[in-house]
């Protein structure tokens, strides 16, 4: 069951609902509605109660949208220590609020808009872009609400919106203010660069015994190792588990699934339409008697009433979007054709058909790679689960990984972890690869502790995770003796570059005490190429500009000439700044303008919190902190206590 539940939460269909209602009104940040029932409030605002179920179901959807976007498995008590607990329970509050101050002003929207607001949503839609009554109800269902509910809460969300609307206003910005910024922004450097490589710079020599003892002591933090753990991994592969799936199945299941979901696979009729329309009825007819005499053909009757081109078409159309006496008209043509004239609510139409589908089923065979993925993916997310229970059963029973894997084999497969690092490397450096690589393997393989038997965990794709740690190897920088290599290596660079620093130095002091000298000329005396960026912006530099020289560039004077090390350590850049350049009047005008707008749609989001924190005032918000801990500890697992919210 709660696997079905899980399933059920990374549908397509879910992340649709949750997207629409987050995307439409995310400024209230619409609290919990796939909730249990009841419960112990956990904060109220006036009448209105924010519930310990309410709560709960919210900290859950968190949970797993972090968890997506993170790559790991993000717990609550990762939630608690950033503070997210309170961000979730804030916006339950505001919610709350909201009630309260809609109960309180006696809005509430009608029927109709409801209606509307519901047919236009897209997750309702069907294959041909229409309401679809039985994608309504079996999305709600999968949800676990009923179609009562859902206009409920439709209800008050359009509400929501006609109150900040009503209160976000239009705010006038500082005057002049787009306008500073958008010069500070829109002004461009352009610089003439100039790179010394490592090959300029002398050879550094042989280091001698106390000379790389030293270094090895003044860099240690470069050469300190990070805490490795050593162990071994089982991993329940959920591609594998898809593709054995895939090859499972058979025609007969495709067909089977096929038709279970044919009422889903049904498009509407269409016509592809154009439309000469006349001011009355009867202008319309004697157009259509020309063209029925062959006076005129179609498109010469549309270069007439000035229509050709882009205005003539209406495009393709179902039932009922046209209105009534030119939808009739259109539908039924069973073939491409002309209409004759039709009364419109504005006066009358010729209308055209180029293109006819008669709708119906969409074939299985168009279907068919669809279906095959959907069920292979729906099969393997179901066995799983499944396999994770046996390979704990096996644990249980006293055998290691490898001897599971063998048992099991298929999707289920061991490794070896071979000094895992929190940077995705491995013992000697190289980078983590496979199921290794993910970040929320990586957190768990970094979690646990020497020979502790961890549980199987349940990785993003939907497959499962077991580590196995035999050894934690602590942070520490290894002595010379082990990295004698890495550490003089590290000397000669560090020599190499110090010297092309000092160079450098000199090159830019020279050009400064206004001897005539300018990087162009010095490249040349060096059988060396300067070259030039061209005009860049401060959020477009050129790649070939180390991120150090960035925020100088642009508070240098022209003739300044600046010095950084190539992050790659292969040398050396000098960077003369040639010219500055403002932003072209015509642009400032356009890009100032824009700017104006974000600026007054940022005042308005300030205007709608403010409004908001005095909603929380009028309404008395409380929270319940006993309620909050009590909730917290239930759903982490007894690790709620000592937070704070």
């Amino acid at each position: 069951m709660l696997h079905a539940l899980r399933r059920g939460a990374k549908s397509w269909v879910a992340k649709t609902l949750i997207a629409l209602l987050v995307l439409s009104f995310a400024v209230w940040g619409i609290g919990d509605i796939f909730s249990f029932r009841g419960g112990t409030a956990v904060a109220t605002a006036g009448d209105e109660e924010v519930t310990a179920d309410e709560f709960a179901n919210a900290l859950a959807r968190a949970q797993s949208r972090l968890s997506r976007e993170a790559g790991r498995a993000v717990t609550y008590s990762d939630m608690r220590a950033m503070g997210l607990d309170r961000r979730v329970l804030a916006g339950l509050v505001r919610d709350a609020t909201m009630r309260a101050e809609l109960a309180r002003l006696g809005i509430s929207a009608p029927d109709r808009a409801v209606a509307e607001e519901i047919r236009n949503t897209p997750a309702f839609q069907g294959p041909a872009g229409n309401f679809s009554d039985t994608a309504y109800r079996l999305l709600l269902a999968q949800q676990g609400m009923t179609p009562a509910e859902f206009e409920r809460l439709t209800r008050t969300l359009i509400g929501q919106e006609l109150v900040t609307g009503a209160v976000s206003g239009i705010e006038a910005t500082a005057p002049g203010l787009a306008v500073r910024i958008t010069a500070w922004r829109g002004e461009t450097r352009n610089l003439r660069l100039l790179t010394l490589g490592t090959r300029l710079a002398p050879d550094p020599g042989e280091p001698d015994d106390a000379t790389l003892a030293a270094f090895h002591e003044a860099e240690a933090e470069r050469f300190r190792e990070p805490e490795r753990r050593f162990g071994r991994y089982l991993h329940v592969d959920i591609a594998a588990l898809t593709a054995a799936e895939t090859a499972a199945l058979s025609e007969d299941d495709l067909r089977a699934a096929y038709e279970a979901e044919r009422d889903l696979n049904v498009t509407e009729p269409t016509r592809t339409v154009d439309q000469i329309s006349y001011p009355s009825l009867a202008e319309a007819e004697a157009a259509a008697a020309r063209l029925a005499a062959g006076e005129a053909d179609f498109d010469a009757l549309a270069a007439e009433a000035g229509q050709a081109g882009e205005g003539l078409t209406l495009g393709v159309v179902q039932p009922g979007d046209l209105p009534e006496g030119p939808d009739e008209a259109v539908f039924a043509l069973a073939e491409p054709g002309v209409t004759g004239a039709v009364a419109t609510p504005l006066g009358g139409a010729i209308l055209r058909v180029t293109g006819v589908s008669d709708g119906g089923a969409v074939p299985f065979e168009d279907l068919r790679d669809e279906i095959a993925a959907r069920l292979a993916a729906e099969r393997a997310e179901a066995r799983a689960p499944e396999i994770a229970n046996e390979v704990e059963e096996l644990r249980a029973a006293g055998k290691a990984l490898p001897e599971i894997a063998t048992e099991l084999g298929g999707a289920v497969t061991a490794g070896e972890i071979a000094g895992l690092a929190a940077d995705g490397t491995l013992a000697g450096g190289t980078a983590a690869s496979g199921v290794l690589a993910l970040p929320e393997v990586r957190a768990e393989v970094l979690d646990a502790l020497d020979a502790e038997e961890r549980d199987i965990i349940e990785l993003g794709d939907g497959g499962y995770f077991v580590a196995m740690i035999d050894r934690v190897e602590p942070s520490h920088v290894p002595p010379l003796a082990e990295i004698r290599g890495r550490v003089e290596a590290a000397w000669r660079s560090e020599q190499v570059l110090a010297a092309l620093e000092a160079r450098a130095a000199g090159i830019a002091a020279a050009i400064a005490r206004g001897t005539g000298a300018t990087l162009a000329t010095t490249a040349a005396g060096m059988g060396l190429s300067a070259t030039e960026t061209g005009f860049f912006l401060r959020d477009t530099p050129p790649e070939s500009l180390p991120d150090a020289l960035i925020v100088p560039v642009f508070e240098a004077k022209p003739g300044t000439v600046l010095t950084a090390r190539l992050p790659d350590g292969e040398g050396v850049v000098l960077a003369e700044l040639i010219a500055i350049e403002p932003m072209a009047p015509e642009a400032m005008g356009q890009m100032s303008a824009h700017v104006e707008r974000a600026l007054a749609q940022s005042l308005q989001a300030d205007r709608v919190e403010f409004f908001a924190r005095a909603l929380e005032t009028r309404h008395a918000v409380a929270y319940y902190p006993q309620a909050i801990e009590s909730t917290f500890s239930a759903i982490s697992g007894g690790a709620g206590s000592g937070g704070g919210m």
